[in-house]
C-alpha cells in the first residue's frame, strides 16, 4: 500500500528561483525516539494561593530530551487519582525522546478534596509559572508557547477541561479518561460529559479509550464514550475494546502495582495496549505541537493496526477506521 505521506509531487522550480518544499519524513510513532531522555527531579512549581489550605508549591519532575536541535514544546502530564507521576515515566521518556519537554507535577492524590475545578485552576497556575520561569534543563531550548496537556483517568479529564479553560493549550490527550463528576465521585465541578463544554475550543483534542463503552474501574456514564460525545467535531479517538484502564500504568504492566492494579486489573495483552497509547500520544502531539506531518500516518495509515489489530480510529464528524481487510 502506498501511503500518501510517501508520495512527493514532482514539480519544476519556478523561473523566479522558487523551490519545492522539502519532503515529509514519515515517523514511526511506536518506535523509541532519537533524542534520548534525562530526568530532573528537583523542580518545584509555585501555584500561588490555593483554596482549601493546599500548599502553594508542588514538586515536579522534568523529563527532557538528552539533546535536541530546535525549540522543544512543553507537555504537562497529569497522573490519575491516587497514583503518582512515577507511574507514567515510560510515557514521559518516549515523549522526551521525540523532542518534547515533559513536566510531571505530583498532584494531590485524593479525588475529592481539591476537586476537578481546583485541579484545572492548578494546571492554569502551573502554565502561568512555566511562562514566567525558566526550567532547570540543559542543552535544550524550550518553547512554552507550544504547550500540550496529557493525563490518565481523572488526569485525562483535567487535561481536556484545561484545554477548554485556557487558550494557551494547543493540544490535549486524555488516556482512558474518567469523569469524576459524571461517575459521582465528587458532587460538583465541571464535567467533561456535559454538552457544550468544549464549544469554541481551539486546541486539538484526542483521547485513547479502553475496554468498551463501560470500561471496568469507571463509573457508568463517566468513561470515554460519554466524553467523546461531548467533544467537538475534529476531535480524535483511538478506541481499544480489549484494553483495560490499568494497561496505561507502568507498575501494572510490570506486575508491581500493588492493590490499585489488583483492584483494576490489566487486560490479556497490556504491553500492546500500553505501546499503542504511548504511540498515539507521541503522534498526536508531534503533529500538533511540532507541526510534523510525519506523524499523520498514525491517523491515516495502517501503522496503529500493526500494534493493536482491533483498534478503532475515529475523527469526530468522519467515518471510523478499522483494520484493513487483508488481500488474498
Amino acid at each position: 500500500m502506498v501511503r500518501w505521506m510517501w508520495v512527493l509531487a514532482l514539480g519544476v522550480a519556478c523561473s523566479d528561483g522558487g523551490t519545492t518544499d522539502p519532503p515529509v519524513v514519515r515517523k514511526d510513532a511506536a518506535e523509541s525516539g532519537p533524542y534520548g531522555s534525562k530526568l530532573i527531579d528537583t523542580l518545584e512549581i509555585d501555584l500561588g494561593e490555593r483554596s482549601g489550605g493546599f500548599p502553594s508549591r508542588v514538586p515536579a519532575w522534568v523529563v527532557q530530551p538528552a539533546r535536541f536541535d530546535g525549540a522543544a514544546p512543553v507537555v504537562l502530564f497529569h497522573h490519575d487519582a491516587t497514583l503518582t507521576r512515577a507511574d507514567y515515566y515510560t510515557t514521559a521518556t518516549r515523549l522526551a525522546a521525540r523532542g518534547m519537554v515533559v513536566v510531571m507535577p505530583q498532584w494531590d492524590p485524593a479525588v475529592g478534596p481539591r476537586g476537578v475545578q481546583g485541579l484545572v485552576d492548578d494546571t492554569t497556575a502551573a502554565i502561568d509559572w512555566l511562562t514566567d520561569n525558566a526550567l532547570p534543563i540543559e542543552d535544550v531550548v524550550v518553547d512554552v508557547s507550544r504547550l500540550g496537556v496529557v493525563g490518565h483517568g481523572r488526569g485525562g479529564v483535567v487535561a481536556l477541561l484545561t484545554a477548554a479553560a485556557d487558550a494557551r493549550v494547543e493540544a490535549a490527550v486524555a488516556l482512558s479518561p474518567v469523569d469524576p463528576v459524571g461517575a459521582g465521585l465528587v458532587g460538583d465541578g465541571p464535567s467533561a460529559t456535559t454538552p457544550g463544554t468544549f464549544d469554541g475550543v481551539g486546541a486539538a483534542l484526542a483521547q485513547v479509550g479502553v475496554g468498551g463503552a463501560e470500561p471496568a474501574c469507571v463509573g457508568a456514564g463517566a468513561g470515554y464514550t460519554a466524553i467523546f460525545d461531548a467533544l467537538p467535531d475534529g476531535a480524535t479517538q483511538w478506541e481499544l475494546p480489549t484494553g483495560a484502564h490499568a494497561d496505561l500504568v507502568d507498575p501494572c504492566i510490570a506486575g508491581e502495582g500493588g492493590t490499585w492494579c489488583t483492584a483494576c486489573p490489566s487486560s490479556d495483552d497490556p504491553d500492546a495496549i500500553h505501546d499503542f497509547a504511548r504511540a498515539s500520544t507521541v503522534a498526536f502531539l508531534g503533529l500538533h505541537l511540532m507541526d510534523d506531518g510525519g506523524y499523520a500516518d498514525w491517523l491515516d495509515g495502517d501503522d496503529p493496526f500493526d500494534v493493536v489489530a482491533d483498534a478503532v480510529i475515529t475523527v469526530k464528524g468522519q467515518a471510523a477506521r478499522t483494520a484493513p481487510v487483508a488481500e488474498e
